[in-house]
Parts: C-alpha cells; sequence; structure tokens
C-alpha cells in the first residue's frame, strides 16, 4: 500500500500516508519496505531528506542480501552519503549486488574500470562488465547505466565491444562469481597506498 500511494498508482497519491504504510512494514521486518522507505528518505519523497536515515535502512537490508539495498550502499560509500567516502566499500557492495545480477551494479563495476580510482582502469574489463549489463537490463535500469555505456563506448571500439558482449553470454550470477574483481581491488589498493 505504501508503494503504491507513493507512486500515484492509485490515482490518489499521498506520499507521507505511503511513508506511514512502509514505516509499518519495516517495523514487521519487510525488506522490500526497508528499501523504499530508504529510497523516500535519500531522494526526499515524503520526508525531510536524510543520507542518516537512509543508509541505515539500506544496510539494514543489505546485511539480508537484497541486491538493491547493496547496490545503493555502494553508491552511498562511493559519494561520501550518508557515511564517510570509501571506494573500496563501495566497490564491495556494488560487486555483491551485481554477483547477484543488478544490472546497475554490473555497471557500477564497469565504471569503476574505466575511472581508475579503485581498479586499474581496464577498458577492456569495462567494456565486459557494461556488456553484463546491457544484457540484464530493463528499461528503467538502461537509462541509468547509459553513462556507463557511453564512456566505454567512447573508449574502444566496436570489435571489443561486439567480443566482449559475447563473452559476457556465458557468465552466471552467483556468490563469487566476481571474486576476481575484489581480488583486483585489493592488490590496486595496495600499491596505491
Amino acid at each position: 500500500m505504501g508503494q503504491l500511494l507513493m507512486q500515484d498508482c492509485t490515482g490518489m497519491q499521498d506520499m507521507a500516508a505511503g511513508v506511514a504504510w512502509l514505516t509499518k512494514a519495516v517495523t514487521s521486518g519487510n525488506i522490500v519496505a526497508e528499501v523504499l522507505l530508504g529510497r523516500a528518505y535519500m531522494r526526499g519523497l515524503g520526508v525531510t531528506q536524510d543520507d542518516i536515515k537512509a543508509f541505515a535502512l539500506y544496510s539494514q537490508a543489505a546485511a539480508a542480501a537484497n541486491p538493491i539495498a547493496q547496490m545503493e550502499l555502494g553508491y552511498m560509500y562511493n559519494s561520501g552519503r550518508g557515511v564517510t567516502q570509501d571506494r573500496y566499500q563501495g566497490l564491495q557492495w556494488s560487486v555483491k549486488a551485481a554477483e547477484q545480477g543488478n544490472a546497475i551494479a554490473l555497471s557500477n563495476v564497469g565504471w569503476a574500470y574505466i575511472k581508475g580510482e579503485v581498479l586499474a582502469r581496464n577498458v577492456d574489463r569495462a567494456a565486459y562488465f557494461s556488456a553484463l549489463a546491457e544484457q540484464r537490463a530493463d528499461l528503467a535500469e538502461r537509462a541509468e547505466i547509459l553513462p556507463t555505456t557511453q564512456q566505454v563506448k567512447q573508449a574502444t571500439s566496436v570489435e571489443n565491444l561486439d567480443r566482449q558482449a559475447k563473452r559476457a553470454k556465458s557468465w552466471s550470477p552467483g556468490p563469487g562469481s566476481l571474486e576476481d574483481v575484489l581480488s583486483e581491488a585489493e592488490d590496486f589498493r595496495r600499491s596505491h597506498r
């Protein structure tokens, strides 16, 4: 009900009532409600914008392995919203979400390879993760992964994009499926201390 009221699916949008319903659902342990209420606090929808409350709600849902919450925690650590900025910790949360097939998190891993701040810059790896994201993204997610997709397309050849897209088709999500990314990040971190 909270989600319906906040999205105006009923024709009677009422953000405050939506937040009240989501808060009740969070109190009873509903993980999806934690994610939705976290989003409300992060964006100031029906509540005063509060990154610290958003971070707390996302942390609860992420601990229960919710990939959206994990992806949002990655973003919050990367940008320093509601928590001290820590790009390495942000990558760890993005990888957890990406291992579950979350398209935005996969794109964020690709972005990390393009930026070269927490992983060594690697255009091939960026193209691979961008392809993984594109293959799994729904229509709404495509808009969110577009900046990474565009950066990758500018940084590499069409042939490499095609090669990485073919490689990406054989990847299967699962725990530990991106362990190599975390190993590379740890090596990068040690070499840049």
